[in-house]
C-alpha cells in the first residue's frame, strides 16, 4: 500500500500520471486491490515479460488495463507493474502502476 500512497500520489511525475487517469488519494485502496488482483491473475496465467536478472532476482513486467475514474471514466489505460522474483521465492510488486 505504501507504494501507492507514498509513491504514486507523492512523486511529482507519478502523481501527474495517476491524476491524468482520474485517480486521487482517496482511491488508494481501490488501486491497491485492483493492481494486486490483476497482477496475480496475469502472473498465474503466465502473462508476464521477463526483464533483467541480477543479484536481487528475476525482474519481470505484467501488463494490464485499468478504467479511469471521474472525468476519465470513459477511458481505458494500458499500464504495467514492475515485479521481482527474489532468489528465496518471494515475489514483490516493486512498481505498481506505470501508464504505457
Amino acid at each position: 500500500m505504501r507504494k501507492i500512497t507514498d509513491y504514486l500520489f507523492i512523486d511529482k511525475s507519478k502523481s501527474r500520471m495517476i491524476k491524468s487517469m482520474g485517480f486521487y488519494p482517496e482511491d488508494a485502496q481501490f488501486l491497491y486491490d485492483y493492481v494486486s488482483l490483476n497482477v496475480t491473475k496475469e502472473f498465474v496465467n503466465g502473462n508476464y515479460i521477463l526483464k533483467n536478472l541480477n543479484k536481487n532476482g528475476q525482474h519481470f513486467q505484467i501488463n494490464y488495463n485499468i478504467n479511469g475514474k471521474r472525468d476519465h471514466s470513459n477511458e481505458t489505460f494500458q499500464c504495467y507493474a514492475g515485479c521481482i522474483a527474489y532468489p528465496n521465492g518471494k515475489i514483490k510488486i516493486a512498481t505498481p502502476l506505470v501508464k504505457i
